[in-house]
């Protein structure tokens, strides 16, 4: 980027649900890089209806933070659509309340915006508290008819930047305007897994660029509030559930939708000796979302010009 050339300016949004007992740990770092970068010019919290005391500790002891608050629960999908719909700027870095930064993403963010055409995300690095690696360059495996996301852990070079599948929802940058022309998470993933997938598989599929960049590192503290409130077999069935319907609203091509359906059709019949009467709990709730994914389908694919073939190479 040359002198010339205005250096683009932020917005943090950063959704929160009972995050009392982590505010203190992973806020002041994006309150740091905001002052060491003037041009992160806002930073948007949304309270998604907490019972604690989350909303009164932003409220209170963060001044520096917009605070926005759901009257009800949404979900992840939801809050996010409101602060990014909220966001004055046209780059929106998207962070979960568990997430502390740890390195100087700016830099990085400022040269792929000025060079990468038709950029849609950026993902970063994520490590736990530990140091081991999270969340870094995301494809997609099959399974028994339906698709699991996966990391490439290879040895990443820091000078470059890479095609990803995904950026995961708790840690990357965002075009507001891409966003917004593709409608935000969609709502059929509620209330939470598997939307950020389908959101970059959209972005892709319309020939955005979606990257991973490995000098972007942030430190995940893992304490979010899903697995605090929800039992293991509601998260098994709503992740299995909506790798479904991933299926259903996204993908064109008649080859993986034969093996898509061999799956189905497997499980659907070894599940019960199986005792994984989750599949079928998860079968059923994806049925009864099929007029809403008819709909968002018929939409999307209206603005599609790659295939679902080269889209699944990516990260790879």
């Amino acid at each position: 980027m040359t002198n010339t050339e205005k250096l683009p300016c932020y917005s943090i949004v950063i959704p929160y649900y009972n995050n009392e007992q982590i505010i203190r740990t992973c806020l002041p770092s994006v309150i740091t890089l905001s002052k060491r970068f003037g041009r992160i010019t806002e930073i948007i919290g949304i309270d998604d209806c907490s019972t604690d005391r989350t909303a009164e500790l932003l409220k209170n002891e963060y001044p520096e933070v917009t605070l926005l608050r759901n009257e009800s629960n949404l979900g992840f999908g939801k809050t996010c659509n409101r602060g990014i719909l909220a966001a004055a700027n046209e780059w929106v870095i998207l962070l979960n309340s568990d997430i502390s930064l740890s390195s100087d993403i700016i830099p990085l963010l400022d040269k792929e915006i000025s060079v990468t055409q038709d950029l849609f995300q950026i993902a970063f690095y994520s490590f736990n508290e530990n140091g081991a690696r999270f969340e870094g360059q995301k494809f997609i495996i099959g399974k028994t008819g339906l698709f699991k996301t996966r990391n490439n852990f290879s040895e990443y070079d820091e000078n470059k930047v890479y095609d990803t599948l995904y950026a995961c929802g708790g840690h990357c940058l965002i075009s507001r305007s891409k966003f917004l022309e593709l409608k935000g998470f969609s709502s059929v993933f509620e209330p939470f897994y598997w939307e950020d997938t389908d959101l970059s598989y959209r972005g892709l599929k319309r020939g955005w660029k979606v990257l991973f960049a490995p000098q972007c590192k942030v430190t995940h503290c893992h304490r979010g509030s899903i697995r605090s409130a929800n039992s293991q077999r509601k998260i098994s069935i709503i992740q299995t559930r909506n790798k479904i319907l991933f299926f259903w609203k996204n993908v064109s091509s008649i080859n993986l939708w034969l093996y898509h359906l061999s799956g189905i059709i497997f499980r659907f019949f070894t599940s019960w000796i199986a005792g994984d009467f989750v599949f079928y709990s998860a079968l059923f709730r994806a049925l009864k979302q099929i007029p809403v994914v008819v709909q968002e389908r018929h939409w999307n694919k209206k603005h599609e010009i790659v295939s679902d073939n080269i889209v699944l190479n990516s990260g790879k």
